[in-house]
């Protein structure tokens, strides 16, 4: 129900209760006068009927909310009572009087239907009093036109304020709308406030969430970070003492290039005398003095070889033991590589690089370890010979042919012996120039590192940065939150 509706049945429930209590007032004073004047008990119940009819007609019509009824019930019992009197008793004073009371109280409600129906009723009262006007009435005529014409005037009257009583309900009724329409507006207003204000509580809730899980999240970057600077650092220690390692593998390359070429000097100069030897072994076989010295000579070169090639054996040795310590520094390289993730691709290749060069380098000592051994057992073989030779040139000359033919075949091992020589000092220097290149680019990967370390640094300062702006931006959104919240309850 419409608040002007409201409005007109509390009107409608006051009006009728005021035409009750005022007619109730005016039949007991009826009942009084009849009572006084000692009439007929017909016209007594009359007014004792109305006094307990209508209150209960009002009582039943508000329950069975039938309020409308009840004034259109009311103006035509008391005016059908009225003219029942008149018609009874015939006209009188009073009941002409009472028209006029009759016409105001029909137009107590201000509607035109009801005050048309009393008003009527008070016309046909008043010609029926002028028609069958009591005996003691004696001028009825006059009276009555007189009381018509006032009649008409008041019917006027009446007319034009319950017109205008309606033109001003129904600006009141237009002021009432408008002012409903404008609290449903604004109910509309508040209700569609309330719904943005909860849309932008819940984004703002959804926001908040969604920075405190970017903050933990970089709050995780930074600590991954820093796991990785401190990895960096780890890494750039562990390749600065590879390339310590490598520049050391290097000199001792080198020093066993120097050995190699006095070793190959040695040999070519063992190969010149054993040719030389055996020459003048053909030609001057009875210089077997000169020839035994040259072996005692000879002899003693042996003795320097074989130092030379225990030294070479000793150094073939630390070659290996550095290639087993390049090899392990190689795969401790690939674990970090692989533990930096994207950053460690490249030191991983230059680890494998290593390692593969490691792995040539064992290749290349155990080749060297197999000639040297071959070289030796060559070289003690060729000892026993020319002990054999001394021996048998101090109890024989005929023993000469012998030693030519020791002499031939001492020849032929140390030219290949030459040859071996040659070959190991090409992979010497194959290793060397390996060797200059691993340190080249470990000092090179290094340098990549410790620049890849200060990048990691510079990102950690700008997370940690970012990390701040965010944890003003969460306050902010909490505090416009809250903001959201209050106007919200506001409302």
């Amino acid at each position: 129900m419409s608040v002007m509706e409201q409005l007109i049945l509390s009107e409608m429930r006051s009006k009728n209760k005021l035409m009750l209590f005022t007619y109730l007032a005016s039949t007991i004073l009826g009942l009084v006068g009849v009572l006084a004047l000692k009439q007929n008990f017909w016209l007594t119940f009359a007014y004792i009927f109305q006094i307990v009819f209508y209150p209960i007609a009002y009582i039943l019509l508000n329950r069975f909310k039938k309020e409308s009824v009840f004034p259109y019930l009311i103006v035509t019992c008391m005016n059908v009572f009225n003219i029942s009197i008149v018609i009874l008793n015939g006209g009188e004073i009073s009941s002409a009087l009472s028209v006029f009371f009759f016409a105001i109280f029909s137009a107590v409600q201000f509607k035109g239907r009801i005050f048309g129906i009393g008003y009527s009723f008070g016309i046909v009262t008043l010609i029926l009093i002028r028609l069958y006007p009591n005996k003691d009435f004696t001028s009825a005529a006059q009276t009555i036109n007189t009381f018509l014409i006032v009649y008409i005037f008041i019917g006027v009257l009446l007319g034009v304020i319950i017109y205008m009583s309606k033109v001003q309900f129904k600006k009141l009724q237009e002021y009432i709308n408008r002012t409903e329409a404008d609290s449903k507006a604004k109910e509309e207003q508040k209700n569609h406030l309330e719904r943005e204000l909860l849309i932008i509580v819940e984004s703002i809730g959804k926001i908040n969430e969604k920075i405190k899980y970017s903050l933990d999240s970089q709050d995780e970057i930074k600590i991954a970070i820093n796991e990785v600077s401190a990895g960096s650092q780890v890494q750039s220690e562990q390749i600065t003492k590879i390339s310590e390692n490598a520049y050391n593998n290097l000199m001792a390359i080198q020093a066993m290039n120097d050995i190699t070429a006095a070793l190959l000097k040695d040999s070519e100069k063992s190969s010149t005398l054993a040719g030389e030897g055996q020459t003048k072994a053909n030609q001057l076989m009875g210089e077997m003095d000169n020839l035994q010295k040259v072996i005692t000579h000879l002899k003693e070169n042996f003795t320097t070889l074989t130092q030379k090639i225990e030294e070479t054996n000793h150094f073939a040795k630390n070659i290996q033991q550095i290639t087993e310590q390049t090899n392990l520094l190689a795969l401790n390289a690939s674990i970090e590589a692989a533990r930096a993730g994207e950053a460690g691709k490249g030191f991983s290749v230059v680890a494998n690089e290593i390692r593969n060069l490691a792995d040539l380098t064992k290749d290349i000592t155990i080749k060297i370890t197999e000639n040297l051994n071959e070289v030796n057992q060559s070289n003690e073989s060729a000892q026993v010979n020319m002990q054999i030779s001394i021996d048998t040139l101090s109890e024989n000359v005929d023993s000469t042919k012998e030693v030519t033919a020791t002499f031939s075949e001492l020849d032929h091992m140390l030219e290949s012996l030459n040859q071996q020589f040659l070959k190991f000092d090409g992979y010497s220097k194959e290793v060397m120039r390996n060797s200059e290149n691993v340190e080249t680019s470990t000092t090179e990967f290094a340098a990549i590192i410790e620049e890849a370390t200060a990048s990691l640094q510079q990102i950690n300062a700008s997370i940690e940065s970012i990390t701040a702006d965010n944890h003003s931006i969460s306050s902010y959104i909490q505090d416009t939150a809250k903001s959201a919240d209050n106007i919200k309850n506001s409302y």
